[in-house]
């Protein structure tokens, strides 16, 4: 993965429109090595522009991530390769916004939400007063396109199950903003969380017993939750009270392990955090280059470690991708 350091683009971020502000993000990637991100192994994946919430591909080869090149430009999903000469590239196409794409199994699927909407506007995002939006497929390698979810609701954040059969999501569906499933040909539409929400962010461990999300706190805060998915049990995340919020829940190929980006109390900017829910430890994933870390993806053999970052970044330590 080292290369020899050349210039370092424009950075961007995510969260585009008229009433907000432009906002520096790009989408990085790390080697790691028993959890460890490498030294010097820094690399920026996404163009010039207003990228993040990234996520790479189970084999590892791709990442899938989602903004604009220019402020004011509807969101896209890009992809980006891990190795090869190939630059990015914008995936998706439609006159509306696409986004908060994940990964099948078999690496080649995308699955993502699509709204007529122009602008996406991230202090709204747990907002029910926001147009409509249902999830796609998409096939990276053909670009072909098909619909999973229909009506007038807002339908994002979908997360394929680790078997491949079907996706949980965030929907209003029920009136507020609660997660769902459904199966990969639409069929078999069950709600999962019925509270005062917003449940956001899903992600189901890789034995499908665990369902891992965000979610308001007593105090109004946004906190990890995790639960059982054949009882609906919530399970005890005590760790999360050092944390001012917690996000982006993601799991390890082992299970034993979730990774999150979150704001320390006390702290200036968030990180990434790997929980122990073994022995609860939640030490923080160190990113050598970058001030700040969110939205933390690895692969299924542990050797790549993808995000994004809206603080400085050492410019000396960044390698382009290509």
């Amino acid at each position: 993965m080292r290369r020899l350091a050349r210039k370092l683009l424009g950075l961007g971020g995510l969260g585009v429109g008229t009433a907000v502000t432009w906002r520096d993000s790009s989408v990085y990637l790390l080697a790691i090595q028993e959890c460890r991100a490498v030294q010097g192994t820094l690399r920026r994946l996404s163009p010039s522009g207003d990228f993040g919430q990234p996520m790479i591909s189970p084999c590892g080869t791709r990442v899938a991530y989602w903004g604009t090149v220019n402020a004011g430009d509807t969101p896209r999903v890009w992809m980006s390769r891990v190795e090869g000469a190939a630059g990015p590239t914008c995936v998706s196409r439609g006159e509306g916004i696409q986004g908060h794409p994940f990964w099948h199994p078999d690496g080649r699927r995308l699955v993502h939400f699509a709204s007529k909407a122009r602008a996406w506007n991230p202090r709204k995002q747990f907002s029910l007063d926001r147009p409509p939006s249902n999830l796609w497929w998409l096939d990276v390698n053909t670009g072909q396109s098909s619909r999973l979810t229909y009506g007038p609701f807002i339908d994002e954040r979908p997360a394929v199950a680790p078997d491949g059969q079907s996706v949980v999501f965030v929907s209003n569906r029920s009136g507020r903003l609660n997660l769902w499933r459904v199966n990969l040909d639409g069929t078999g539409l069950e709600q999962l969380t019925h509270g005062m929400g917003p449940d956001y962010r899903p992600c189901i461990s890789h034995d499908g017993r665990l369902l891992a999300y965000f979610s308001a706190d007593a105090d109004g805060s946004h906190q990890i939750r995790l639960r059982r998915l054949a009882t609906g049990e919530n399970v005890g995340c005590d760790w999360t009270r050092r944390f001012a919020w917690s996000h982006g829940p993601f799991w390890y190929p082992n299970d034993r392990f979730l990774l999150m980006h979150a704001l320390e109390r006390g702290m200036p900017a968030p990180a990434l955090w790997r929980v122990d829910l073994v022995t609860d430890d939640v030490p923080r994933v160190e990113t050598p280059g970058l001030s700040s870390a969110s939205h933390g993806t690895v692969d299924n053999a542990e050797t790549c470690l993808v995000c994004d970052s809206r603080a400085s970044v050492s410019v000396a330590a960044v390698q382009l991708a290509g």
